[in-house]
């Protein structure tokens, strides 16, 4: 009997326990909950707020600058002043290069804001506005060139007005705001003469044995802008390109390497802008495919990189737009980040690739580049963009730290601790955990310290977005004194990883709802906490 009792009370005080441990579990599933509802209104709330501080800050910009461009938010207004530009006349009676070098700056100042207003859609998820700006960017690209085609036709029509080449051949060349252009005409036909060099542009190339024989005329523009041009079109009659060579003529040395031996090659060298930052490993010479839309390598030989002077020189069966390209991926992975506060609504982010290091100035609503400082950065170091216009700024001298758009893996877990990093940026330093690399792409992991705290160690916070609750999965965070972290590490508490930060100490309080958006800027188009 009194076996019996006892074993009564011990299932009772089982029961008892489970009981308990279940309304634990159910307290702390509506407490996970509810922290995940708060985040949500937060989100919304920031939403709100930064769009009315962005408008603002436009409103005021647009007042301050007193500019005859149109408002790069309005496509109509967009479209209207492309259409008036396009057929606005601009040639003087004299052929010159002059009257187009003068619409030059304002072209240039409206494709930048173009370009920054789709950086902006970049950053916040807007693919139909960005598909919207790309046409007016390439419109804007399409009337340059028809205003390009119809200079260099006045140019051609009128050569009386020049002075000619020692060798009796036409030269002309001019250079501003990132164009170089160069227009030669062959007048002499002299097939001895096989060498185009415009000194003054640091361009050369050498003719082919039909052109040197033929009544030909040939252009180069070589743009070091952001924003390029499109390929030729208009009443300019391009030469159909290449040229076959006829039975029994010979194989001109140095040749042998091209798709087709049968071809006359032409060898063309231009500079690269100063301090470039090249990856020879990776850099290469492709041409534009207008027909395909994309960059090639076939028809390309003999390339040459002198590192020293920054001249590029190779040998290429195709008149066609081409560039020095290297790998956008070259700097991945990434072997290092560091997230420190600077002043209440400024932070620094220090990006450590395989082959450079970056450190850009978060502010609210803009970046600067603070490391590396050359003399070519130097240009754009005092100017503030977006998080992407910055990176593709950056990656437009052969700094490429632009993540990719889209993947698999570690999105959902990064996309959680992208929310919590950028409401805490103001007061927490953060920084890339060794032990990210160790852990399932369901989970991820960061360092974090007091920024006000010399003396406090350094502790980790480790983000699962596939926790196994009962027979649910949940998204949670835990905050780690131990920063060895690995797969079999078990969560002691669980909350959101914006919850967690929120219990450390901060100096500053309410940050800027704009500055909270750019830094998730900045971590969404670097992808530093899945690539490190």
């Amino acid at each position: 009997m009194a076996g019996k009792k006892k074993k009564e009370s011990k299932e009772k005080e089982a029961e008892l326990k489970r009981q308990k441990q279940l309304e634990e579990e159910q307290r702390e599933r509506a407490r996970l909950v509810q922290e995940l509802e708060e985040i949500e209104s937060i989100t919304a709330r920031f939403k709100d707020n930064v769009e009315t501080q962005t408008q603002q800050k436009q409103d005021w910009n647009k007042y301050v600058a007193c500019s005859f461009l149109p408002d790069p938010k309005i496509e109509r207004d967009v479209n209207t002043f492309l259409q008036l530009w396009e057929h606005e006349p601009f040639l003087g009676e004299k052929p010159s290069l002059d009257p187009l070098f003068a619409q030059v700056p304002d072209a240039e100042l409206l494709l930048s804001q173009l370009e920054a207003e789709k950086a902006l859609a970049i950053d916040t998820f807007n693919e139909k506005r960005q598909k919207i700006i790309q046409e007016q960017m390439e419109r804007h690209s399409d009337i340059m060139m028809y205003k390009w085609n119809l200079t260099t036709q006045k140019i051609l029509q009128h050569l009386d007005f020049f002075e000619r080449e020692p060798n009796e051949n036409f030269q002309l060349g001019a250079q501003k705001l990132g164009f170089a252009v160069g227009l030669w005409g062959n007048l002499t036909k002299n097939p001895r003469h096989k060498l185009i060099e415009f000194e003054q542009l640091r361009i050369a190339f050498t003719l082919p044995k039909p052109l040197a024989l033929g009544s030909t005329a040939i252009r180069v523009i070589y743009n070091t802008n952001p924003n390029c041009v499109s390929s030729p079109s208009g009443d300019i009659k391009p030469i159909q390109y290449p040229f076959a060579k006829q039975g029994g003529e010979q194989v001109e040395e140095g040749s042998e390497g091209l798709v087709d031996d049968s071809i006359w090659p032409t060898t063309v060298s231009f500079h690269l802008p100063p301090h470039s930052n090249v990856h020879e490993e990776s850099a290469q010479v492709m041409w534009w495919d207008q027909k395909e839309t994309k960059w090639r390598k076939d028809g390309i030989t003999d390339y040459e990189l002198n590192m020293e002077t920054g001249q590029v020189k190779f040998r290429t069966i195709h008149f066609a737009p081409v560039a020095l390209v290297q790998s956008q991926y070259c700097e991945f992975p990434f072997s290092n980040w560091l997230l420190e506060p600077v002043d209440r609504d400024v932070a620094h982010m220090t990006i450590t690739g395989k082959h450079s290091e970056i450190k850009i100035q978060i502010e609210a609503g803009q970046c600067r580049i603070v490391q590396p400082m050359n003399s070519f950065i130097k240009r754009v170091a005092g100017d503030a963009f977006s998080p992407s216009l910055l990176l593709k700024r950056l990656s437009h001298i052969g700094y490429n730290f632009c993540g990719p758009k889209s993947m698999s893996g570690h999105y959902k877990a990064e996309e959680q601790a992208i929310q919590a990093i950028s409401q805490f940026a103001h007061s927490l330093r953060m920084r890339r955990s060794p032990s990210n690399k160790l852990i399932s792409s369901a989970k991820l992991a960061f360092q974090i310290k007091d920024n006000d705290d010399p003396e406090r160690e350094w502790c980790s916070l480790l983000v699962d977005v596939n926790y196994k609750h009962k027979q649910e999965t949940i998204t949670c965070a835990m905050l780690l004194q131990d920063n060895n972290i690995t797969e079999d590490t078990k969560f002691k508490f669980r909350s959101t990883a914006y919850h967690v930060l929120s219990s450390m100490p901060q100096k500053y309080q309410d940050p800027s709802p704009l500055f909270v958006q750019t830094v998730a800027q900045v971590l969404q188009s670097t992808r530093v906490l899945s690539f490190s």
